[in-house]
């Protein structure tokens, strides 16, 4: 009997073992049965904190939103805290000095 490598070319081995495993193991992803309850940002009391968190993520930047995002997602009960109450932070917000509106994102990197 000839391995499994001879009967089928390397393409389609990545496909069956890597692609369809990884496009079921999605399908079955919790989130689409997870409740999630988006509460508006408010300023920061310790009563307003819930006592049964799963995890707690410090900063509503790209990174931040993004994992809390995944992380409520899978079910956790996440809360996201971030310094400002009125936008969410790192390079995904605005400011203005002198009528100017700057974001503080990285636009260029050649010289």
């Amino acid at each position: 009997m000839a391995p499994i490598t001879v009967l089928l070319p390397q393409w389609m081995l990545i496909i069956l073992f890597a692609i369809i495993p990884f496009y079921m193991w999605l399908s079955y992803w919790p989130g689409r049965k997870a409740k999630v309850v988006p509460i508006r940002a408010s300023a920061f009391s310790p009563e307003k904190v819930p006592s049964n968190l799963d995890t707690i993520v410090i900063g509503s930047g790209s990174g931040g939103s993004s994992c809390s995002n995944i992380l409520a997602q899978s079910g956790q009960k996440v809360l996201l805290l971030e310094q400002h109450e009125e936008r969410t932070g790192g390079c995904t917000h605005t400011f203005r000095i002198n009528g100017c509106e700057w974001d503080t994102g990285l636009h260029y990197t050649s010289e």
